[in-house]
């Protein structure tokens, strides 16, 4: 029981382990799998763990109708123009400002097979650090409030040691951020964070 929970869920290349499948001619577990293009297939678990199988063949091309029909397309396509095209519209934002796409996706299939398919339909791609590019070690699939937290323009606060955004701050105090922005205005910065919600 805990292989079967240890192996659903994880991603091995394109692969999304579903659930158990079974036992094998060979009395080997197999696994339902889904690849990010949505086609589903039994796999043996050990060629899951010793990466025989990476993707279901959508990603040599060759077996894809188009590339604009796989689920990553136009993530991948937003993320190359952001890059690389001056004439895109957030180009000066992206390129223009020194945030690269690394060599390795320069290939979409190995795109593909870094990030694994989206969580959900309410996440988009996230760069962890917004000063670095856009590479495997730097990406992860993220919603929307996660990104607002972590765009150049959120404020961070350190007080006392400890650093956080200035919601999780007004969360701490018990006041809206509407109080702790018009205090920071006007109040010095002790003051300002000393006090909680007044009475």
């Amino acid at each position: 029981m805990s292989l079967k929970i240890e192996m659903i869920g994880r991603s091995f290349g394109s692969w999304v382990v579903v659930e158990c499948g079974g036992s094998g001619h060979k009395g080997e577990a197999m696994w339902l799998c889904r690849c990010v293009c949505g086609f589903k297939k039994q796999i043996r678990g050990s060629h899951l763990r010793q990466g025989q199988t990476m993707h279901c063949g959508c990603l040599t091309f060759g077996n894809m109708k188009s590339r604009s029909s796989h689920p990553l397309w136009s993530t991948y396509q937003g993320i190359r123009q952001r890059c690389t095209n001056p004439n895109y519209k957030g180009y000066k934002n992206y390129g223009g400002r020194g945030i690269y796409l690394c060599e390795r996706w320069n290939q979409f299939q190995n795109f593909v097979e870094d990030m694994g398919p989206k969580p959900s339909s309410g996440h988009s791609i996230e760069r962890k650090d917004n000063m670095k590019g856009y590479s495997p070690d730097n990406c992860v699939w993220a919603t929307s409030w996660q990104q607002n937290r972590n765009t150049r323009h959120a404020r961070k606060i350190t007080f006392n040691g400890v650093c956080r955004h200035l919601t999780d701050w007004c969360k701490e105090l018990g006041i809206k951020d509407s109080t702790l922005h018009w205090r920071l205005r006007n109040w010095d910065f002790e003051k300002s964070m000393s006090l909680g919600k007044q009475k």
